[in-house]
């Protein structure tokens, strides 16, 4: 039962008012928590799971041992196939079984899958972990309530640190907590992920001692992490391969269901070729299944493949094309995408609908390696193991594969339809992307498939102006602008150049015959430049080659305080790389390298925020100061409000102008009950903790006036301050806390008080 459906049969079951709104309340802060419940993952899984199997591993004295002793950590990994997912199924559901109704355990868990990387960021997968740990309490962890509470009316998502002291917390409230993560292979090496979630998870054994599995294929890097972890290597043992065949010979044509001999021939031949690798076992099935005789079965018997070529050699001849789509695309296309991908052929002037392949036939071509997600109407591998092995053979097998997407998304962004030019209006738009479907994915994507296409191929496709210029109209659009902008703002209906396009993509080669002097600063009806254009798209190696022939990094694409220069879209772009290359370039003016500041900060881009203060010549007026340290404690950002207590000269309780009203950033603070930034700001010791806001509250008061009781908890232990300080109605924080029934608060000032001090 999911966590969602858990909550569910209660609020079904309890017709008492109270508890139906406790009931969804806690629904929802699960959602808010993480939209991803990984125990559909588990759901999905487990009906996959053949009976019988992994029995080796759930009776090893190593997994037995890890269940018993706290603290320990298991690491499972395996070659590709070896069934590596369905041994965690397994193990998550033995552990389900045995700890569902103890409350003093907790069992958490994540399906890493490299389909789904821009959903499994670091701070995604601890708070899916988070989201379990507090679907097995009974009543809300007060610590995840007052998380909930700081919500403002700005949309907050609470980011790593407040996740991590969150898990910190809630898994304190169990005597073990499981943790399982399945796949780190799977979790993108970009941007550090794999390196910062390894460390997560690390740092989180030590903090709270939990019992961790992981599971990857042999990678050294993650191996590097478990050298002093117990390890047991999975592999598909020869019990579990003859429990699926025994399970799926139903599958083989009647010959073979009526002699138990050739049964037997299967199995022997299968269980040889596997060579540890559950995958295959499968992969062969599905090969035998289409042998007509005996005689022809026997044939094929002799030749399995074995290894980590074996896919290769069984579906070469009939996959090819579907399979490259699949495992190419830079998103899963849906099926009728990937029918009229498939449909398409050289020079046609339009999508040939007698040419459509049927989504069985697709299937049956394929033998099974790929299924239909009908919830999302989209093919996908039918395990993520196939993707493994053919990224892994991308050099031999269809070497040229992201040419020949590029050769077929030039073709259909060349339909003669097309050469009408940019749509005119919303709806023209709309019922474009209805009649063509691959349209929109070919206009966004296919430059990222193009780096190795000759140039010539590119400039063709640019000499066919107005078809290139819708292309740039739909790119835009399916880049995130909705499509109502075209009936609003007609720039998404002027013309771009092919060098702006390049630069974007990252096409280098052809970037060198179109950057000409009277070419590299040529503005865009956004009056983007190149530079620009490739700075706000985070491709490093195009901005070296602009800035190389002389492109211009102080252009701007506007007048006065909305101009933003290539330095604003490369801190935009979140890449700190490109803004070093601009800053080695420019000395950006005082006024705009303040506003850039105070949008980075929003924006939560800390390392950008120590490259932008340590700007020659960007003089930080007080009201700038204000603004940036705003931004750092709203987002609760933890780096950057240390950063700029340690590098700001500020009064944390000067009372200003914030964008919510008159307050001091330590009153911030409070109010959004930040506990860890409150204590970031008292260690500074940049202000009077004794001054008074309005009404004469002073800080303990203030506590009590935003029920913040972890604020309050720091402060009192921090900070020695007057507990018998008077508001302007004579009230003390504890006759406050008294009087508007802040019992916590209230109890801690008691104790205070109690205490001398």
């Amino acid at each position: 039962m999911t966590n969602t459906e858990q909550g569910a049969e209660r609020l079904n079951t309890n017709q008492d008012h109270q508890d139906r709104f406790q009931i969804l309340k806690w629904i929802n802060l699960l959602t808010w928590i993480s939209p991803h419940d990984s125990t559909l993952d588990q759901h999905t899984f487990l009906s996959r799971k053949e009976p019988g199997t992994g029995g080796w591993l759930l009776e090893s004295d190593e997994y037995k041992d890890w269940k018993t002793t706290k603290g320990q950590t298991l690491f499972c990994p395996g070659i590709p196939g070896a069934g590596k997912t369905i041994l965690s199924v397994i193990l998550i559901e033995d552990l389900e079984n045995q700890f569902r109704h103890d409350p003093n355990v907790g069992v958490a868990y994540f399906y890493l899958n490299h389909h789904l990387e821009a959903d499994q960021s670091v701070v995604q997968v601890l708070a899916s972990l988070l989201r379990q740990l507090v679907a097995g309490r009974r009543d809300i962890p007060k610590e995840i309530q007052e998380m909930y509470d700081m919500r403002t009316e700005k949309v907050y998502k609470p980011k790593f640190d407040a996740i991590y002291k969150a898990i910190r917390s809630v898994a304190g409230l169990y005597e073990k907590v499981f943790v399982v993560i399945d796949a780190l292979d799977e979790c993108p090496e970009v941007d550090g992920r794999r390196s910062e979630l390894l460390k997560a998870i690390a740092q989180l054994q030590v903090d709270i001692s939990t019992n961790l599995l992981c599971t990857s294929r042999h990678i050294p890097d993650i191996e590097a992490c478990f050298t002093k972890s117990t390890l047991v290597e999975v592999r598909a043992t020869e019990n579990d391969v003859r429990a699926y065949l025994d399970s799926h010979l139903d599958r083989l044509p009647g010959f073979v269901a009526r002699s138990r001999h050739l049964q037997d021939e299967v199995k022997e031949a299968i269980v040889r070729a596997v060579d540890g690798r559950f995958l295959l076992a499968y992969f062969h099935l599905e090969s035998l299944a289409y042998k007509r005789s005996p005689k022809a079965l026997r044939a094929a018997l002799t030749t399995l493949p074995s290894g980590s070529d074996a896919c290769h050699q069984i579906y070469q001849d009939t996959i090819h094309h579907a399979l490259m789509w699949i495992v190419y695309t830079k998103k899963p296309l849906t099926t009728l995408q990937l029918r009229e991908a498939l449909a398409v052929e050289e020079n046609d002037p339009d999508i040939d609908i007698d040419n459509l392949p049927e989504i069985g036939d697709i299937i049956t071509a394929c033998g099974g390696l790929v299924a239909v997600n009908k919830g999302a109407d989209m093919f996908q591998l039918s395990h993520h193991t196939v993707q493994e092995f053919f990224e892994q053979m991308q050099g031999t097998w269809i070497p040229d594969a992201n040419s020949r997407i590029t050769r077929v998304c030039l073709t259909y962004l060349s339909f003669l339809p097309f050469h009408e030019g940019p749509s005119e209006s919303c709806s023209e738009f709309e019922k474009r992307l209805d009649n063509y479907s691959l349209y929109g994915y070919a206009a966004r994507y296919w430059g990222l498939h193009a780096h190795r296409v000759p140039p010539s191929e590119v400039f063709a496709f640019f000499d066919q102006d107005h078809a290139f210029q819708a292309s740039h109209q739909a790119f835009l659009v399916m880049d995130g602008r909705s499509s109502q902008l075209i009936d609003l703002d007609k720039r998404l209906q002027q013309p771009t150049t092919g060098l702006h396009v390049c630069a974007c993509f990252g096409l280098l080669d052809a970037m060198h015959e179109l950057n000409q002097p009277d070419t590299v600063d040529l503005q865009d009806a956004f009056g983007l430049t190149p530079l620009a254009v490739a700075a706000r798209y985070g491709q490093l190696t195009s901005m070296q080659l602009l800035l190389e022939h002389g492109a211009n990094a102080n252009a701007v694409d506007g007048m006065g305080e909305g101009a933003r220069s290539p330095l604003y879209w490369a801190a935009k772009s979140g890449k700190e790389g490109c803004v070093r290359l601009i800053l080695e370039k420019l000395y950006p003016d005082s006024a705009y390298g303040r506003v850039l500041l105070t949008w980075v900060v929003s924006e939560g881009h800390t390392s950008i925020v120590k490259l932008l203060l340590d700007m020659p010549g960007v003089d930080l007026s007080p009201q700038d100061k204000h603004d940036c340290l705003y931004e750092a404690i709203l987002n609760n950002d933890l780096e950057s409000v240390r950063l700029l207590v340690s590098r700001v000269d500020i009064d944390l309780s000067f009372q200003y102008e914030s964008p919510i009203g008159l307050h001091s950033h330590l009153e911030l603070a409070i109010m959004f009950k930040r506990p860890e930034v409150f204590e970031i700001l008292i260690e500074s010791g940049k202000g009077d903790f004794t001054a008074r806001g309005i009404g004469g509250w002073t800080l303990p008061h203030l506590c009590v006036v935003y029920n913040s009781t972890e604020v309050a908890r720091v402060l009192l232990r921090t900070v020695d301050v007057d507990k018998d300080a008077k508001d302007d109605r004579g009230m003390t924080p504890l006759s406050l806390a008294t009087r508007v029934g802040n019992v916590q608060i209230a109890k801690m000032l008691s104790a205070k008080s109690s205490h001398g001090s």
